[in-house]
């Protein structure tokens, strides 16, 4: 007998998400966890790190470790006063279990009504409403969950007097509480500790977090289970998926090019190349090449991408090579004078600095014989001046040419 589990393609929500915080979007040394739902990003406090494997599970969590927390945005009426609400961690905690941990907190402002979601040995705190008043314990199913593994763990109050708390996809316990949650609006949401006013912290979770969901409403039994097989967050380890790629570029010459790559889902690091040989500082999703000469032209581009996880280097990816094409500036005659017969004379044209000039003279083009007054000249500026003293002869006209070579 074989088992098989489908894992569901995407995860259920419960009226508006708020708050989806996930362990793969966290950076160790970042000031912030970025929240990739509308209620607002979550700061820091301590020295919360990143455990890209989490006790040899391959699941990477944000690590807590008693001094650390995350403090978020006010909340809304719609999560706070006497709404419905849910909240739906994967946590690990290794052995021993602490007494009380907190892994979610609505706080209070001023020392009232604030609720936790907790998770610990204490057999009446699974979770707790400031006075008891509305406190769900462990002892009123089978204990709290043990340690030493990941858990789905999901509190949904249906904002009248119901407290239910899943495990792992199933009912854990339920209670029909004497009084309504009530939270203030405007306090904030708090990740890892519980907090009854500004400032003050404690019962603070010992542990892993991968990952943090808060609903403005009441997950069902169906939509836990469903969100549970779907399992915590984990890397994605296979090849980037591009969503576009480096576009040949024709631009004139002393012009930019810029050339970049979308690319599917986050956490990315970038290495541009030009013709084969790696490009200084060129590490982020767009390359850019400035004060671009006709010598640049055919210039080839491509990048590789690989995941900033511990499955990065398993996976590197090339886009495909991208031309750049850079049209020349031609020489245009900007300044010329007539001059008396056996005079000398002399024309200034625009160039290039850094361009080479061939600049030849003919007495009658038809013939197509001409000959080259003086050496090639390199512009060290935006014009170049050219005197001819061959004029000196008696000759009516004199036609002259200015080719830009390589």
């Amino acid at each position: 007998m074989v088992g098989v589990t489908i894992k569901p393609s995407y995860l259920r929500a419960a009226g508006t998400l708020y708050v989806d915080l996930r362990a793969t979007s966290f950076s160790t040394g970042s000031p912030t966890w970025t929240n990739l739902a509308p209620l607002g990003d979550f700061a820091g406090a301590g020295a919360p790190a990143l455990e890209p494997d989490v006790a040899g599970t391959t699941i990477p969590g944000v690590q807590f470790d008693g001094l650390t927390w995350f403090v978020g945005p006010p909340t809304v009426p719609d999560l706070a006063e006497w709404s419905d609400r849910s909240i739906e961690v994967w946590a690990y905690r290794p052995a021993p279990l602490n007494e009380l941990g907190t892994l979610v907190c609505f706080a209070a402002l001023n020392h009232d009504y604030w609720f936790s979601a907790c998770y610990g040995t204490n057999s009446y705190y699974g979770a707790y409403n400031v006075n008891g008043c509305a406190t769900v314990g462990w002892d009123a199913g089978d204990g709290p969950p043990p340690p030493d593994a990941w858990h789905h763990l999901v509190y949904a109050y249906d904002g009248i007097r119901g407290l239910n708390i899943f495990v792992d996809g199933r009912l854990w316990l339920g209670e029909t509480m004497p009084c309504w949650v009530y939270t203030p609006t405007n306090a904030p949401l708090v990740v890892g500790a519980s907090s009854d006013s500004p400032g003050s912290y404690y019962w603070p979770w010992g542990g892993y977090i991968n990952s943090v969901r808060v609903h403005g409403g009441v997950l069902s039994s169906n939509q836990v289970f469903i969100n549970y097989l779907a399992g915590p967050y984990q890397w994605d380890c296979g090849p980037a998926t591009f969503l576009s790629q480096p576009a040949d570029l024709v631009v004139a010459e002393g012009d930019v090019a810029q050339v970049s790559v979308t690319l599917a889902g986050s956490r990315f690091s970038f290495q541009w190349y030009r013709d084969g040989a790696p490009l200084a500082g060129a590490t982020n999703a767009s390359c850019t090449l400035t004060n671009l000469r006709w010598a640049d032209s055919g210039a080839q581009l491509h990048c590789v991408v690989s995941r900033s996880s511990p499955c990065a280097s398993a996976n590197p990816t090339a886009t495909r090579t991208a031309t750049v094409t850079v049209k020349p500036t031609l020489p245009t005659i900007f300044y010329y004078a007539a001059v008396p017969e056996k005079e000398l004379f002399g024309f200034n044209f625009r160039t290039v600095p850094g361009g080479h000039y061939q600049v030849d003279y003919t007495d009658n083009p038809a013939a197509l014989l001409w000959a080259s007054l003086g050496p090639v000249r390199i512009a060290s500026s935006t014009f170049l001046q050219v005197v001819d003293d061959g004029n000196y002869l008696t000759n009516q006209h004199r036609f002259y040419r200015v080719i830009r070579i390589p």
